[in-house]
């Protein structure tokens, strides 16, 4: 009635903002309420940098002349509904995107009445409204993920609100089996954790595997805070083959870890195959078998508790500050490598994390290899080690077939990296090679 509107909390008169879209030198009229694509990407700069962000329109169109009554007035009703540019880096089909990017994307896409949404899209420039972010939470708590409105607000994209979540805003999805990818006609992957406990670094990884294979986290009981921590690391195996039955009865079975992860894989392919079982693939990321006693600094960490290899060896240079400072990297490291997936996780959860990690980093030293009578792949973070003798050899004895080493310029942390993870997938696919096919 008085010609003003409320956007997120800011009283807003549409005139002040016609008049500044007016003032662009290609523009002969404008008119809010909802061509030339160009023009209008033009137009939309051209505003952002003149108005505040709660004033710059969600959407330009580009008309020849503005559509008016038989009095000569401007006749609104008769303009063309906007329509909101999706981002380029849209998701083309689930497939391009873990399960946790996919249920964001698509709780956004069902409240703005989009097809697809990108992880990049904004989700108030694609015409959502401060009420329309109340839906959304509500949609995305019924989907197992909790944010708050502000989170919203302040973080309108799906990749904005990934970097906000904890532990605790997808605690469903801590313990047991994580649905990376569920869906897909051919025999899943399933990856086991490394030292962390926790799969969520896998997660990248289906933008990179084709969607035809079903992708499953393998995870640490302890991360919720109320179970227990393994005891040792057949056990962790065996409890993991149930669960890995659940979703895939018989084999084949197509198995990779990383790091801690990579024992545990090999365990579980040594058991499945006692059981009777066929094991197609074994692929291990930077993972070597316990019993060595050279230095993980040259030849690769058997699992992350390796990162302190260039301390002294002797236990007498320990105290109780290099203790300190020793557990304070530890966080550092995890809230590193967990802020790839979920930045926001708290101090109380990042140790409840350290103390699982620090139970997995004694399964490995207690841990006594079998055989697995097969062929595998080991992928090497061959940044820093010496790599003139075949790290492979390390499996040797507990793998009978041919032992394929596949070396990458990254370091044992960039291996997880989400910006990195496509090289890892190329390695394994490149040796799966007639298993894909």
């Amino acid at each position: 009635a008085d010609e003003q509107v409320k956007i997120r909390g800011f009283r807003v008169e549409p005139a002040e903002v016609e008049s500044v879209v007016a003032a662009h030198p290609q523009v002969a009229q404008a008119a809010e309420d909802g061509g030339n694509v160009e023009l209008a990407s033009s137009v939309s700069a051209f505003v952002a940098e003149r108005l505040p962000s709660y004033l710059v329109p969600s959407a330009v169109v580009v008309l020849d002349a503005l559509p008016l009554t038989v009095n000569g007035k401007l006749d609104r009703k008769a303009l063309p509904a906007p329509q909101y540019a999706v981002s380029a880096k849209a998701p083309d089909g689930a497939g391009s995107l873990s399960a946790l990017e996919q249920t964001v994307c698509e709780a956004f896409a069902k409240l703005l009445g989009l097809e697809r949404v990108g992880l990049d899209d904004d989700f108030f420039a694609l015409g959502g409204h401060s009420l329309l972010a109340v839906s959304l939470v509500a949609e995305l708590q019924s989907r197992g993920v909790s944010v708050s409105v502000r989170d919203v607000i302040t973080n309108p994209t799906a990749a904005g609100l990934l970097s906000r979540m904890s532990l605790s805003s997808v605690k469903d999805a801590l313990g047991g089996m994580l649905s990376i990818r569920p869906s897909g006609s051919k025999s899943p992957f399933f990856f086991v954790h490394p030292g962390s406990g926790s799969s969520w670094c896998y997660l990248p990884l289906a933008r990179h595997v084709p969607k035809e294979y079903p992708l499953y986290g393998l995870q640490a009981d302890g991360l919720d805070g109320t179970s227990e921590v393994a005891t040792c690391a057949a056990e962790m195996a065996a409890a993991y083959i149930e669960q890995i039955r659940s979703v895939q009865p018989s084999g084949p079975y197509h198995l990779v870890g990383y790091s801690f992860g990579g024992t545990v894989a090999h365990e579980i392919a040594v058991q499945l195959q006692a059981a009777g079982e066929q094991v197609a693939a074994l692929v291990m990321l930077d993972a070597y078998p316990a019993e060595q006693d050279a230095d993980p600094a040259e030849v690769g960490e058997a699992s992350r508790s390796a990162g302190e290899a260039d301390r002294s060896d002797d236990p007498a240079s320990s105290s109780t500050s290099d203790e300190n400072d020793v557990h304070t990297q530890k966080l550092r490291e995890l809230r590193e490598d967990m802020g790839a997936v979920l930045g926001g996780i708290s101090d109380e959860e990042l140790s409840r994390v350290l103390r699982v990690f620090e139970n997995n980093s004694q399964l490995l030293a207690e841990h006594r290899s079998g055989r697995f009578h097969g062929d595998a792949l080991m992928v090497v973070a061959a940044q820093g080690k010496a790599t003139d003798v075949p790290l492979a050899k390390w499996w040797e004895p507990y793998i009978s077939g041919e032992i394929t080493q596949v070396n990458l310029p990254l370091t044992h942390a960039d291996m997880m990296r989400p910006l990195t993870l496509g090289q890892v997938w190329a390695a394994v696919e490149g040796w799966l090679g007639s298993v894909l096919s």
